[in-house]
């Protein structure tokens, strides 16, 4: 018991100092505001036009159908409580980095079976360039990618005991069901489970 205690402790401690090491990296890339590609516009616009009760539109005042609506109205939400739209981004961002520390960790814990290496291939991940770029900008990565990690780890976990339970595969629908939301490339989460299942 008192092991498996020191276990927990050195997991959570492990996710926190990567948390902290990534998002440093994040908010120094950040200290002008979050960067904003042609995408990240639509996602913009959508989200002001939402939060003022317009509904999603983007830009030019037509119907957001170019990307899914999760990341905007995520981001109205937090326009709504009073946040500015950088301010919602970045905190957004962080949060989904945070997720995505630890999902990434759950995950390489389940298939490394080696918390020491689980620790490395987690930090190279995280602390790469293009990791830090992509929680930079105004994207839909940031909020899909701990959705995809959510989902692979509740396969990884059913493909373990060789039996997908109910509840995990209402858990895999769920993610699933989100990720799609934020981006049309979730549909591909959706492939991988029927691998898995099959």
């Amino acid at each position: 018991m008192e092991l498996k205690s020191r276990f927990r402790l050195v997991d959570l401690l492990s996710i926190l100092l990567l948390t902290i090491c990534s998002g440093s990296l994040v908010l120094v890339a950040t200290s002008s505001g979050p960067g904003v590609s042609p995408d990240s516009v639509s996602y913009i616009s959508a989200a002001r036009s939402l939060a003022a009760g317009n509904g999603v539109l983007d830009y030019t005042g037509d119907h957001l159908s170019t990307f899914p609506p999760g990341l905007s109205v995520l981001m109205s939400l937090l326009l709504r409580v009073g946040l500015d739209l950088e301010v919602a981004a970045i905190a957004l961002n962080l949060v989904m980095l945070a997720a995505t520390v630890a999902l990434s960790y759950v995950l390489a814990c389940l298939t490394l079976r080696d918390r020491l290496w689980a620790i490395f291939v987690t930090a190279i991940f995280i602390v790469s360039r293009s990791t830090t770029e992509i929680f930079s900008m105004v994207w839909s990565e940031p909020v899909f990618t701990p959705l995809a990690l959510a989902t692979m780890i509740l396969l990884v976990i059913g493909y373990k005991r060789r039996n997908i339970s109910m509840a995990i595969a209402c858990a895999v629908g769920v993610t699933t069901a989100a990720a799609l939301s934020v981006r049309y490339s979730g549909a591909l989460l959706v492939v991988a489970s029927a691998i898995v299942v099959a």
